[in-house]
């Protein structure tokens, strides 16, 4: 009699097909990156990020205008 149980088999090794697995993600990854669509420099004022990045300094800028109009209100300071 063959003794056939789970303990009797050898471990399984996982480390090559992990290393296997994490290799094609990366192949994967890089082949996404160089698939990427370059937009021509017309397209980009109709982009939504481009819209986002370009009124956050914008608004940044309010911001600090406001701030100033602010200061030279409420006190003594005056530009130079």
């Amino acid at each position: 009699m063959v003794a056939s149980s789970l303990l009797a088999r050898p471990p399984i090794n996982w480390a090559p097909t992990l290393k296997k697995a994490i290799r094609q993600e990366e192949v994967k990854k890089q082949r996404d990156v160089r698939r990427q669509k370059v937009y021509r420099s017309y397209e980009y004022e109709s982009l939504d990020s481009y819209k986002a990045m370009s009124q956050s300094g914008l608004l940044r800028l309010e911001s600090l205008e406001s701030a100033f109009r602010y200061l030279f209100a409420n006190s003594d300071l005056r530009l130079g």
